[in-house]
């Protein structure tokens, strides 16, 4: 069965994709998934397939929210694999990640971080990030996603969640520690604290990145953890006080 690993990505994403990278490669040295950037000013990554995405499909989507390249998640629904799994450049691999070795299903994401337990879509299902989302590949489901995009929806993570809704359908949910977002280490100290040993990916979600010059000092010691990685030391993630 055949897996890729998707990550959108430009040149300001860049430093995040080599530290995230580099993180797969100390943490999970065997996985078994072919890595593809999709990307349209980068040219070549040791070790992963490059793919430019179609860019005129994009014409009439709104782009203000999130920078253009966050919408390349779609171009995954293309590639020829059994699966894809979709993942952003502001992602650290810290454990083993299930997603890289286990069966995977035809459809599995993780609820939406920001609220335990998650909210419900439209009071229908459990809302879901595009973050470590897998999906199996169709042209169908990437027009339906493309249509839904034109319509004005805030960023892919909200077309992915109105496709699910339209289609009635939703995916298998996969446990936080497959993908923690950073916000847990300040909102939710102790369900950070609870599963922190277990996290296999730590994901820095807003606009405040690690190798960007605008540090929220209250994720510090996380960012020390993602500089860590990037200078191929890697330190355990902190206890949130």
């Amino acid at each position: 069965m055949s897996r890729a690993l998707v990550i959108p990505c430009d040149q300001s994403y860049l430093p995040g994709l080599k530290t995230l990278l580099k993180s797969i490669e100390i943490t999970n040295p065997n996985h078994k998934a072919d890595i593809v950037i999709i990307s349209d000013d980068i040219d070549s990554v040791p070790g992963c397939k490059i793919i430019r995405p179609c860019l005129s499909s994009y014409v009439g989507i709104d782009t203000s929210s999130f920078p253009v390249a966050a919408w390349f998640f779609f171009e995954a629904l293309k590639l020829d694999y059994d699966h894809v799994i979709l993942a952003g450049a502001d992602q650290l691999i810290v454990n083993r990640w299930p997603l890289l070795y286990d069966e995977l299903p035809s459809f599995g994401a993780i609820p939406e971080w920001g609220v335990v337990p998650p909210k419900q879509y439209k009071d229908t299902f459990m809302a879901f990030c595009s973050g470590s989302l897998v999906i199996e590949p169709s042209l169908d489901v990437y027009n339906n996603l493309i249509t839904i995009a034109k319509r004005g929806f805030r960023g892919d993570q909200d077309v992915f969640n109105e496709w699910a809704f339209l289609n009635e359908t939703s995916p298998v949910e996969f446990p936080y520690w497959y993908d923690t977002s950073k916000r847990w280490f300040v909102a939710w100290k102790d369900k950070w604290n609870e599963s922190r040993d277990s996290i296999a990916s730590v994901h820095f979600v807003g606009k405040d990145k690690p190798w960007m010059d605008n540090e929220d000092k209250r994720y510090s010691e996380l960012n020390n953890v993602w500089r860590s990685y990037a200078s191929g030391t890697p330190i355990p993630l902190p206890e949130a006080v």
